[in-house]
């Protein structure tokens, strides 16, 4: 899952930025590849020894290691998203690669298969590789020079950590991971962390819901969409109050009107799209009352979204978690997104809005590129965005 540029710290070094990975992805990797592609721009290349190189961030990458000997595919898996980061910028491309807890024979292919993935696109530079075991990391790639071959690698491997190994730096001894620190950017101790936070459910907070929603449908004037509105605006946006059964109600039943969901998205992603694409200037209004802005979506935000999701019964949740997923895809929690997005679709197979974020997690398309052309088809078509993301999927 790419990341923002907005979003991304200084890290200098390949040694800093595998100590912002966790961080940055959500979770401690074991058993993967992860791939971190940066752009030098318009720079000159500046290999062997010529200095330091300015870089920004175009896309981050994670893939399970292969079993020995099926490597190969990692190489056609990447080149697509690669490449197509490669699109979006001029210049040159860094490629740091880091291998976590492989095996010797696995880690000998998969090198040669990032080398394999580097040499088919004359843009791409190898410049850090780094096998990483448990707190502590490996040059196989430094600055672009191969520093250790294959047999160098099997035997670093077999023998164990010895003194030619160098300790990851913590997090308080890197500024810009402090900093992410700080920002709520934590790091879950597995991916199976994540997906099961992103999953949690209050099943007696959801009865409690559903039985709001059974009163509510016994006196149907009394559906009120902005209240649930305003419950969501308060809550996610302030933290306080939390809502409560009826208005986690009314926000259920309001939600399932896409155009309504697509409103929320529209104040809470406003370069996707805006209110007045979607809504009369007065309920745009009106929306934009019960709903502000994120101030700062890393300061809690999505976490509370996430716990509204686990008390609304699960049969209405594929709205809120699409709407979770795109407010994860747009601050960089890539894990988080592509998890929100397979609970919605699993909640409602087809659900378009979800389908589309799906495909654009799918393609690495990052926000400020996706962004500018779900708003173009948007205005084009003057339809809600289901039509687009049916369009689009």
């Amino acid at each position: 899952m790419e990341k923002p540029q907005s979003s991304m710290p200084v890290l200098a070094g390949a040694a800093h930025v595998l100590a912002g990975l966790p961080h940055l992805i959500g979770y401690h990797p074991s058993r993967s590849l992860v791939l971190v592609v940066s752009a030098v721009g318009d720079q000159p290349p500046s290999r062997s020894g010529g200095g330091p190189v300015r870089a920004e961030v175009q896309m981050t990458v994670r893939l399970d290691l292969p079993p020995a000997g099926h490597a190969g595919r990692l190489a056609h898996d990447l080149a697509g998203p690669v490449g197509r980061a490669g699109a979006r910028s001029r210049g040159d491309l860094l490629v740091h690669a880091f291998v976590f807890d492989a095996d010797p024979p696995v880690a000998v292919d998969v090198v040669e298969a990032v080398h394999r993935l580097v040499d088919v696109d004359g843009r791409l530079r190898l410049h850090d590789l780094l096998l990483v075991s448990g707190d502590r990391y490996l040059a196989v790639v430094e600055r672009e020079e191969r520093v250790l071959d294959d047999d160098e690698v099997t035997a670093a491997l077999t023998c164990g950590l010895t003194s030619d190994w160098s300790k990851v730096p913590s997090a308080a001894d890197v500024p810009a991971v402090a900093d992410l620190v700080l920002r709520g950017r934590g790091a879950a101790a597995s991916r199976e962390d994540v997906a099961a936070a992103v999953r949690r459910r209050d099943e007696r907070a959801s009865a409690a819901t559903s039985l709001a929603i059974d009163v509510l449908a016994l006196d149907p004037d009394r559906c009120r969409p902005v209240v649930g509105l305003e419950a969501l605006g308060s809550w996610v946006v302030h933290g306080t109050p939390e809502p409560t059964a009826h208005q986690r109600a009314q926000l259920a039943l309001a939600l399932q009107d896409r155009w309504l969901r697509d409103a929320v998205l529209a104040s809470w992603s406003p370069r996707l799209f805006q209110l007045e694409d979607i809504l009369s200037p007065q309920e745009a209004e009106e929306v934009r009352r019960a709903v502000p802005p994120l101030r700062d979506p890393h300061e809690g935000a999505l976490d509370r979204l996430l716990a509204l999701c686990a008390k609304v019964p699960a049969e209405l949740t594929a709205p809120l978690y699409t709407v979770a997923g795109f407010l994860a895809w747009s601050v960089g929690e890539g894990t988080v997104a592509n998890e929100a997005v397979d609970v919605a679709l699993e909640v409602e197979p087809g659900y378009r809005m979800a389908t589309l974020l799906q495909a654009v997690l799918a393609h690495g398309l990052p926000p400020w590129a996706a962004e500018a052309a779900v708003a173009r088809a948007a205005a084009s078509t003057g339809d809600n965005l289901d039509e687009v993301a049916d369009g689009a999927a």
